[in-house]
């Protein structure tokens, strides 16, 4: 049980945590040794701890890091970080899981060199983008509708390729 909880803080409580943190309603624990940045979206997907935000890499507890770009990916069964499928090349401002699958909006335009425009899909092998994405700002929310429909909110000004 407890919260984890990311943001722009580098202690909580007399602990080191660098933008992310478990709270067991007693204890604060890092999460290895945090990330270098500021997190800004949480979401569970599966048994992994989804941290979205404006960082480069997630440290591993042994002080090792991962290049992770804007997403990662905290094992709590592994007590480790890992790549989400590839690194992302920009920054996450919102995450919405449905199922399967893994939806994340922010400012970026690639995974693995392939084009995304603010918003992708993760299926857990592959990401996808979401028709022909976002232009002229950010995605700063998502939700998936029981339907399957998704929905992303922010400061843009087009959405698959319309005013």
């Amino acid at each position: 049980g407890g919260v984890f909880a990311g943001g722009n803080f580098r202690v909580v409580r007399g602990s080191a945590v660098n933008g992310v943190f478990h709270y067991n309603g007693a204890r604060v624990s890092p999460l290895g040794r945090g990330i270098d940045g500021v997190a800004k979206t949480l979401a569970l997907y599966g048994s992994k701890v989804i941290v979205g935000g404006s960082f480069s890499k997630a440290y591993q507890t042994s002080g090792t890091s991962v290049l992770s770009g804007g997403l990662a990916a905290w094992s709590p069964e592994d007590a480790r970080w890992e790549v989400v499928g590839s690194p992302l090349e920009g920054s996450v401002s919102a995450s919405a899981v449905a199922g399967s699958l893994l939806y994340v909006g922010g400012r970026f335009n690639s995974f693995a060199q392939q084009r995304f425009d603010g918003i992708a899909m993760y299926d857990g092998a592959k990401w996808s983008p979401l028709g022909k994405g976002v232009a002229g700002g950010d995605v700063l929310a998502i939700a998936v509708g029981s339907d399957g429909e998704v929905y992303a909110g922010g400061a843009f000004s087009k959405a698959g390729g319309k005013d």
